[in-house]
């Protein structure tokens, strides 16, 4: 049986389930309420989704962090940066802050001596140390790092909540409509004044997480050398990190920089759900957002990739596993949704085309898995497809070609044929009940509506739209686009014999 009529079987045998997530995802559009957006006097964007529901609002701003906002040398500042703002503006907590603002400065030139030790790979002097510690305990004592947060909490509001999403940061906070008016004064202290407590200890921390996912993931070198094919010295082409403590020498007003740049008003985006009047509610946010200092910062156009213009291939000899990694670029300008359709249906879910295809040929490979978008949004994101050799096939050269070649044929097979209209219906069906499960709640619909504006760069009022608005020729224009041999970034590894007894 060819993979199209294994498709249909699919189809027929999962009727019932296709029925079943159709209908949630209709029951969730038809709770959807009309899109009310509008740009504030000081060019911050808002979105207000209003329900039938108590007088609470939930409130979420989404905040890009793209590739190159980081400074070289500084990977995880912008996340770092996010972070060190929920210890409070100088506004408050501060108790003396000529004395806070000249610790903080004792502590930068602590670290940047420091760094460039590191760097040199050099040790650190037990006395710099020590007077590194004095001078953060002395800051401390100065300052309320938790003052923010509770005035916060007073206003009343829940306490701010800050995670890591596609292409940015989402901080996430619950208050009554009375109080908007409250945290939108303390949501702009943060904006405009941040002090950036403990900016050099959370840059720690983000980049030894950062390293410590690197370390754990087998893809990692696969994925830094796909990368570096891709967009060479640009900054989405930077490896991993491997040693967190060995960044750049760090100043406060670079960080305030990058503090600027991310959070502009002009490229955040405030999403608003819950059971509140929609006009009063826009004037209210109208004249709290009437200005903002943060305009100076000469933000560099997005990253961008030259076009491609052949096949760029890599063969790597050691690592984790024994697999093959594509990225494949979509064209310009196309719809994130149906380059969602088109990578779902290609290497996504269960019963994927490329799947299926590997299973008739019998290639001893695991499940596809496929990743858009890689690195993070923006115009030249990659769809990231990732197929490993079975770990008992894995230090069999003919075993690992196999399935090489396979995939290779199985991605020139769907440049070919378009997808059959059922399997296109089977996709959209997964699609729409993941949207569904991800906005079934006020705060999951305030986050969805906020990555698909902010992230994503989708107009509100399409915002949430259903994915059957996508034609299907849409979606055959971008697979075809994409799987294109002159878009493809192809990285193969083969697993050796001594990190295969490492992993062991």
């Amino acid at each position: 049986m060819d993979g199209a009529g294994r498709a249909r079987k699919v189809v027929r045998g999962r009727g019932a389930r296709v029925l079943v997530l159709a209908c949630l995802a209709a029951a969730a559009a038809a709770q959807d309420a009309a899109v009310h957006a509008f740009t504030a006097p000081d060019g911050s964007r808002f979105v207000l989704l209003p329900r039938q529901a108590p007088p609470v609002v939930h409130w979420t701003v989404f905040t890009p962090t793209a590739p190159d906002d980081d400074p070289d040398g500084l990977d995880g500042l912008a996340l770092a940066v996010a972070r060190a703002s929920l210890a409070g503006p100088f506004a408050f907590g501060s108790r003396d802050r000529a004395a806070e603002e000249e610790l903080l400065g004792r502590i930068e030139a602590h670290e940047r001596r420091i760094s460039l030790l590191l760097r040199a790979g050099r040790d650190v002097p037990a006395e710099l140390s020590e007077a590194l510690r004095a001078d953060t305990l002395q800051a401390m004592t100065v300052a309320d790092s938790l003052a923010w947060e509770r005035a916060l909490r007073q206003a009343p509001a829940s306490g701010p909540r800050l995670a890591r999403t596609a292409g940015g940061t989402l901080l996430s906070l619950t208050a009554p409509v009375e109080a908007v008016g409250r945290v939108a004064q303390l949501l702009l202290a943060r904006r405009e004044g941040a002090a950036l407590r403990g900016l050099f200890d959370e840059l720690r921390a983000v980049r030894a997480e950062l390293a410590a996912a690197a370390a754990r993931h087998p893809w990692t070198a696969v994925r830094d050398e796909l990368r570096s094919l891709a967009y060479g010295t640009l900054p989405a082409g930077r490896p991993s990190i491997t040693r967190p403590e060995a960044f750049a020498p760090l100043s406060r007003a670079q960080a305030w920089q990058v503090w600027v740049r991310t959070q502009r008003p002009d490229r955040s985006v405030h999403v608003l759900t819950g059971g509140f009047e929609v006009e009063a509610l826009a004037e209210a946010l109208r004249a709290s957002f009437a200005s903002s200092a943060l305009t100076a910062d000469p933000w560099a156009p997005p990253w961008s990739a030259p076009e491609p213009r052949s096949e760029r291939r890599s063969r790597l000899t050691q690592g984790a596993l024994s697999g093959i990694a594509l990225g494949l670029r979509p064209p310009a300008g196309a719809d994130p949704d149906a380059v969602a359709i088109a990578t779902e249906w290609l290497a996504g879910g269960e019963g994927s085309f490329l799947q299926r295809w590997l299973e008739t040929d019998g290639a001893p490979a695991s499940r596809p898995a496929a990743t858009w978008p890689y690195p993070a949004p923006g115009p030249d994101a990659l769809v990231l497809l990732e197929v490993a050799v079975e770990e008992e096939h894995a230090l069999d050269p003919e075993r690992v070609r196999l399935v090489f070649a396979e995939v290779d044929a199985a991605l020139d097979a769907a440049a070919q044929k378009p997808p059959e209209d059922h399997e296109l219906q089977l996709t959209r069906a997964r699609l729409a009940a993941a949207h569904a499960a991800a906005r079934a709640t006020p705060e999951g619909l305030a986050a969805f509506v906020a990555v698909r504006c902010g992230a994503f760069g989708m107009p509100p009022d399409r915002a949430l739209r259903p994915v059957d608005a996508v034609r299907d020729r849409e979606v055959v224009e971008v697979l075809r686009a994409m799987l294109s041999p002159a878009r493809r970034v192809r990285v193969t590894q083969e697993q050796t014999m001594r990190e295969a007894e490492k992993a062991r």
